[in-house]
């Protein structure tokens, strides 16, 4: 009896190794794309790309103008301002992406996230490659909230475009023109 009770965990523990492997592993997504960021097809309206953080989607008839949720891009007169909007130009490459809206904001316009063909998430990328700030004070709905915060940390570890330089951040600069 004491020989077997002495055994009781090791087969526990065969026991639970063999159920790890015999259960389906969930399947990754891909930069921050949550379950529920499938979102609609869209286009980018060609030459509407203004700056890093805000274009115009056409779905169907319909044109909307957009604004990233949960990103704060460089201002066009701001270092780096037109390389963001370039940058993001390249991104989305031949204008075809999906589109999640988040709300409508005190411009009306709308929020949203939008994801590559890919399914990478451009409001990441904008931030993963410094062309872009976590916008803290409005990423609250946000979908990928939790990947534009660890984007920007690894911008920021890197270096990379606006974590090159002591750059005044988009929304002081707004706050201090206006």
């Amino acid at each position: 009896m004491k020989l077997i009770i002495k055994w009781i965990p090791a087969i526990v523990i065969v026991g639970l190794v063999g159920l790890h492997f015999r259960m389906p592993k969930p399947q990754a997504q891909p930069s921050g794309v949550g379950q529920s960021a499938i979102g609609e097809s869209a286009t980018i309206v060609p030459g509407s790309i203004h700056d890093g953080d805000t274009l115009r989607i056409r779905q169907g008839e319909k044109v909307t103008k957009l604004r990233f949720c949960g990103i704060d891009a460089p201002e066009l007169a701001q270092p780096l301002g037109v390389e963001s909007r370039d940058y993001l130009r390249r991104l989305l490459g031949d204008g075809a992406v999906r589109v999640v809206t988040v709300e409508k904001d005190k411009y009306d316009r709308t929020v949203g996230e939008l994801f590559l063909p890919d399914g990478r998430s451009v409001n990441v990328e904008m931030v993963r490659a410094g062309m872009a700030y976590h916008y803290a004070k409005y990423s609250g709905n946000c979908s990928v909230k939790g990947a534009i915060v660890q984007a920007e940390d690894e911008a920021q570890s890197k270096r990379l475009g606006v974590w090159t330089g002591e750059y005044q951040k988009p929304w002081d600069y707004r706050r201090m023109s206006h």
